[in-house]
Formats: structure tokens, C-alpha cells, sequence
């Protein structure tokens, strides 16, 4: 099983601008998934609003989370202090400042612009790449867990080089390779290397700590960790080199590698101690389900029964809306409703743990909140891949408007934990003055 980490703690004020960031974009890319139906009906995944919307969530809501986890979570996974919380602060309102940019570029097809925003948001995750090499070489040893992130985090680097080559490349074209290489490439990297490996990587932590699993063995994850990485690097190689029939060599390799990585879930499940498990950690299982036909289309793509091109009509839309809002940002939402009360309780009422009277981490969101979101949520993904199938703007304005609400409800509840931070101060205060050290808060089984 995974060895525990220390506790390693990162001031909240680092953590959570990233998480609330992320959300308020996943808001921003409902209300704009409603107002650009007909753009996403069109079929066309160079659409200047599709790119928008692509980034907006891709940058805005998935990265800014995984980011404020990473901030977080390093520290344990590595088993090392973060290298600098400092550079954490900076990085933050730099990126923000270029993925905004960046979307509105694509947004206004102001591409003039567009090299100006992608350098920066790139400037803002290498400082990202940085604090985690850092962190990685005050590692004594890495774990399986320290391969994903460290995997990760190289995938990221080659995912922005590529970017801000792509910007540079549609304003001033300055290089002998063909966009959509470069397009592909950059897709390979971003989507199935950094965020691939850091929603693999850091779930293989987040569920056995939850769901409170041990014993299992980790031999299906470390057969996910090479695989993945073969048939990714193999893949954006062979894209640039010509070879088809390595690249498509290496996407049997790619999914032999998710298979492996679904194996090492269902072993982590089947050893857990809580039967039970609670709405949070059950949207985390049922996000699972999406990897099946997700699977299924890479195959079905791979034989050439299906096409998946950036202007294969509504299938390719629907496949890639799927892609992001299906598997990706559905176990993200589900493991966001268990950190964020965790942290809160961990930061708040974790040095009164064992003096006073304190709530468990669950306590601290209404279940039925957390419920209603997911349930909402899941049924808004599977009305959007509908409507993009029918060429349905009203259903998949629908679906948007779906997806808002979710969102909305998963703001509030990540706001209503977070409250606590500023509540009961007063008594945690006049606790403090009568003396006594704080024990080190530990991971209760009631989280």
C-alpha cells in the first residue's frame, strides 16, 4: 500500500485563491458553453469560440484546481516541505492575468495579442514547474505518487513550450511545421500528460486516504505510470516525425496504460474499509464509469471506424466535450467536495482536536447539497453530449444551464466549508491563551 506522508502544512491562504479561482471558471464556462451552443453544434474544433471555451476550462477550472491540490498535496506526496511558498503567492496572479487573456484573445479572435497572454500564463506554471522541482529534490526517495507528479510536471513544461510556440506560430509563422502538428502534439501533452498523469497520480493518493483502503497492491499502477508515459512521449514524437504507424502503436500503449490504471482503482476499492461510502466519494467512483466509453472511442478511433479530426462534425465536438467535462472534471468536482472540508477542518479545528468539542470533516458540508450537485452535474454532461449529437442548441443550452447551476451549488458549498476558517474564533482564541501545544491533526475516519 502507499506509505503516509507527514504532515506537511501550506498556508490556506496559498490553497484556496486557486481552488476558488478554478470554480469561478467553471462557472464562467457554463454561462459560456450556454451562449456559444450554435459555435459547438457547428462541429468545427478550431472555432475561435470552441478554442475559448477549450481554455476556459482546460486552463481557467482544471489546471487552477489541480494546481492549488498540487500546492497542497506535494508536500505529503513527497514526503518534503514545499520549496516556496512565496513563489506560490506570485505565480497565482500571473497566470491569472494570462489565461484570461488568453480566452478573451480566442474569444475576440484578437490573435495580435494572443502571444502576449499565452508567455505569461506560461510564465505563471513554470513558476508552478519550479516550486515542484524544488520540492521533488528536497525528496528523500520518490514513491509511486512522486513518479506521477514528477511526470506530470515534465509534461506540463513541454505542453507550455508547445503552446507558446502555437501562439507565436498563427501571428508570425516562423517554423517549417504544419499547425495542426504542433496542434496535436500540444493536445497529447496538456490534456493526457499533465492533467492525465495528475488526476491518475494524485486519485491514487485522494481515494485510499477516503475511503481508508489499505493492503492493496500497487503493481497495476506502476504498469499505468510506464505505459502511459510510453505511448504518450511515443505519440507526440511520432506526430512530429511522421510515422503513423508508431503513433498508432503507441495509442494501444496509451490504453493499455488507462486499463492498468482503472485496475489499480478497483483494487483500492475493493480493499476499503468504509463500505459506506459517503456522496462525495461516491461521485468519485461513478466518475470511473466515464472512462469505459472513453476507452472505447480510443479504440473505435484507432481501427478507423471512427474519426475524431478538429473538423470531424458534431461527433468530434461531442467526444471532446465529453472528454472534458466527463471524466476529467467530474472526479475533480467529487475529490474537490472532500479536500476542501478536510483542509478547513485540518487548518481551523485540527489544533483544538482532542480539547474541545470539534466537527469531522464531512460535517462541515450538508449532504444533500453535495447530492443534488452531483447528481445535476452528471445528468448535465450526459444532456450536453445528447444535444451536440442531435445539433440541439436549446437542448444543449439546457445542458449549460445545467451545468451552471452545478456549479453555482459546488461554489457555495466550497464556500460554506471554507467560512468555518473565520467562525468560533473567539474560542479557539481563548483556548490558545490558557497554553497547551496543538497535536498534530491526524486523518480521523469520520473525514
Amino acid at each position: 500500500m502507499f506509505p503516509p506522508g507527514p504532515s506537511q502544512k501550506v498556508s490556506p491562504n496559498i490553497v484556496f485563491p486557486y481552488f476558488f479561482s478554478g470554480v469561478l471558471a467553471l462557472v464562467a464556462s457554463s454561462v459560456f458553453l450556454f451562449f456559444s451552443s450554435r459555435d459547438l453544434i457547428g462541429g468545427n474544433f478550431l472555432d475561435p469560440k470552441i478554442l475559448a471555451l477549450v481554455h476556459l476550462a482546460a486552463l481557467g477550472w482544471i489546471t487552477s484546481v489541480m494546481t492549488g491540490a498540487f500546492h497542497q498535496m506535494a508536500p505529503v506526496l513527497l514526503n518534503a516541505p514545499l520549496f516556496s511558498q512565496s513563489l506560490s503567492r506570485v505565480s497565482l496572479p500571473v497566470y491569472l492575468c494570462g489565461w484570461i487573456g488568453m480566452v478573451s484573445a480566442f474569444a475576440t479572435s484578437e490573435y495580435r495579442i494572443l502571444p502576449i497572454f499565452a508567455s505569461l500564463a506560461a510564465f505563471g506554471l513554470l513558476l508552478l514547474v519550479l516550486n515542484l522541482l524544488g520540492t521533488v529534490v528536497r525528496a528523500s526517495n520518490l514513491t509511486l505518487i512522486g513518479f506521477y507528479i514528477l511526470s506530470a510536471i515534465l509534461h506540463l513544461t513541454l505542453a507550455l513550450g508547445i503552446g507558446v510556440l502555437l501562439a507565436f506560430q498563427l501571428v508570425h509563422p516562423f517554423l517549417p511545421v504544419d499547425q495542426l502538428t504542433l496542434l496535436r502534439a500540444h493536445v497529447y501533452a496538456a490534456f493526457a500528460g499533465w492533467i492525465g498523469m495528475t488526476v491518475m497520480g494524485v486519485s491514487l493518493r485522494l481515494i485510499p486516504m477516503f475511503s481508508l483502503s489499505h493492503g492493496f497492491s500497487t503493481r497495476p499502477g506502476w504498469i499505468a505510470l510506464i505505459l502511459t508515459n510510453v505511448g504518450l512521449i511515443g505519440t507526440v514524437v511520432s506526430q512530429f516525425a511522421g510515422y503513423g504507424g508508431v503513433a498508432s502503436l503507441c495509442t494501444i500503449v496509451l490504453i493499455a496504460g488507462l486499463v492498468s490504471y482503472l485496475v489499480q482503482v478497483l483494487l483500492i476499492i475493493r480493499s476499503r474499509v468504509r463500505k459506506l461510502p459517503d456522496p462525495a466519494l461516491t461521485g468519485s467512483l461513478i466518475s470511473y464509469l466515464y472512462w469505459m466509453p472513453l476507452i472505447v472511442c480510443m479504440i473505435l478511433h484507432h481501427t478507423g471506424l471512427v474519426t475524431f479530426s478538429w473538423n470531424a462534425g458534431r461527433g468530434g465536438i461531442a467526444f471532446f466535450f465529453f472528454l472534458f467535462f466527463g471524466p476529467v472534471s467530474s472526479l475533480i468536482i467529487s475529490q474537490l467536495l472532500k479536500i476542501v472540508p478536510f483542509l478547513v477542518w485540518l487548518h481551523h479545528y485540527g489544533p483544538m482536536a482532542g480539547r474541545l468539542p470539534t466537527p469531522l470533516p464531512r460535517d462541515l458540508l450538508k449532504e444533500t447539497w453535495v447530492t443534488a450537485q452531483l447528481a445535476l452535474y452528471h445528468t448535465s454532461v450526459g444532456i450536453g453530449v445528447s444535444g451536440i449529437l442531435l445539433g440541439s442548441e436549446r437542448v444543449l443550452q439546457a445542458a449549460g444551464l445545467g451545468l451552471l447551476a452545478s456549479s453555482l451549488i459546488l461554489l457555495f458549498l466550497c464556500a460554506s466549508a471554507y467560512s468555518h476558517m473565520y467562525i468560533e474564533n473567539e474560542r479557539k482564541g481563548g483556548d490558545h491563551e490558557q497554553g497547551g501545544s496543538a497535536p498534530t491533526p491526524v486523518i480521523c475516519s469520520g473525514s
